[in-house]
């Protein structure tokens, strides 16, 4: 299992980062934290350098991100034991990587930043060694399916729902819900939404979307445990779920759904989550910054792209560069489609955003897009949010990532 990963292109007068983290998956009846980038989180040392014990060591491309990359390096490498993140023209006019075979001594240096990963000893789930499992966090998951200390609110409580639901007789709408709780089947056949699992945007939302269903509109099939479920998609947003579906069809994967509760939460993030970080699982993000000059005055274009195009160069571009016999997604950096990533199994270019895209088992997406400082300037913020994440482990690619020329 790999952890997500973060990405900067810059594509003539138009900046986009974009990014993609898989923090937690459905495996084996299970949904539990996976990903380096959180359960196997490094110990990060502001203004210390550990000089020596060098085995790599690499450029770093300018990104908002900083050291972050070179982070995610040493914890993707096992034969690191720790980091170093030197700053832009201490060694040259770009900042460079060290990883190390060792843990040398720590000196003060405000040129650096550096970390030690921290490991893990394998929580065995379900018959299966998970090591991509922290020791303290071990029972939790057992228990739960669950981390706590690793998710926010929304993200735990999304977690809480991925849940399976055992020995299910709730009936809504006539229809046999196996994935409401018999403790939960009252409140969801009163209000088709249950309260503990949700944010309190997201129940609101929810409870809008019945009243939209009562009223005869908007809603297509019941909502699912903890509310949301498919719903008519918002004129808006049509291009780029037509985007996302006509990328599925050829991948021999099933239409997307549109989701108003993961649409609601994408909104929300858009406008006020840091665009250095994810804010939940199961999410592409993108941004834009698109810059006119006319008579000699420089203005900010809005939106910086259309959704399709935003789609298209970000995420759905990657496809032509994922490996189908040699299954797994390539996180890292990067400036372009296409561009070698050396942290990368063969200098693969990344390939995780085109993977969520066409994962197989997921049904429902909801995206939103904000206008933010990019750069000093305004821009286009986008994010989408899935049902289900995809999972860096060649069966599970194989089942949910099929080539050009599949047979549904």
């Amino acid at each position: 299992m790999q952890c997500g990963f973060e990405a900067f292109a810059v594509l003539g007068v138009t900046s986009i980062m974009f990014r993609r983290a898989w923090v937690f998956a459905l495996l084996s009846g299970l949904c539990c934290v996976l990903a380096f980038g959180l359960a196997h989180a490094a110990e990060v040392e502001s203004g210390v350098n550990r000089a020596g014990s060098d085995y790599k060591n690499f450029e770093m491309v300018p990104t908002i991100a900083g050291f972050e990359p070179c982070k995610s390096a040493c914890e993707f490498d096992e034969q690191c034991k720790s980091w170093t993140f030197v700053q832009s023209g201490v060694q040259g006019p770009k900042a460079r990587c060290w990883l190390k075979n060792a843990v040398p001594k720590a000196t003060n240096d405000k040129c650096c930043v550096s970390g030690l990963p921290v490991r893990a000893h394998g929580c065995e789930i379900n018959g299966k060694v998970r090591m991509d499992i922290l020791d303290r966090d071990c029972q939790e998951a057992r228990t739960t399916g669950c981390i706590k200390r690793l998710l926010n609110d929304e993200e735990y409580k999304g977690c809480l729902r991925a849940q399976p639901v055992v020995g299910s007789s709730c009936v809504i709408d006539g229809v046999k819900r196996k994935d409401v709780a018999d403790r939960n089947c009252r409140e969801a056949q009163k209000t088709g939404c249950i309260r503990r699992l949700l944010t309190d945007e997201q129940y609101q939302n929810c409870l809008a979307a019945q009243k939209q269903k009562a009223a005869g509109g908007g809603a297509t099939t019941p909502p699912p445990a903890g509310g949301g479920g498919a719903t008519q998609v918002p004129d808006e947003w049509s291009k780029m779920l037509k985007a996302h579906n006509d990328l599925r069809m050829k991948h021999c994967s099933p239409p997307l759904q549109w989701d108003a509760s993961l649409a609601a939460a994408a909104k929300a993030y858009a406008e006020t989550g840091p665009l250095d970080r994810h804010g939940a699982s199961n999410e592409n993000m993108a941004n834009a910054l698109q810059l006119r000059t006319t008579n000699g005055v420089t203005t900010a274009v809005l939106p910086a792209k259309s959704d399709p195009d935003a789609f298209q160069d970000t995420w759905g571009c990657e496809d032509q560069y994922y490996k189908y016999d040699d299954p797994q997604i390539c996180g890292g950096f990067k400036s372009s489609c296409g561009e070698p990533k050396s942290e990368c199994k063969g200098n693969s270019p990344v390939t995780g955003h085109f993977t969520q895209v066409v994962w197989k088992s997921a049904t429902r997406v909801g995206c939103g897009r904000a206008t933010r400082k990019i750069n000093g300037q305004d821009g286009t913020n986008w994010v989408c949010r899935y049902d289900t994440g995809n999972t860096n482990s060649a069966a599970a690619l194989r089942q949910n990532v099929l080539p050009v020329g599949c047979k549904p």
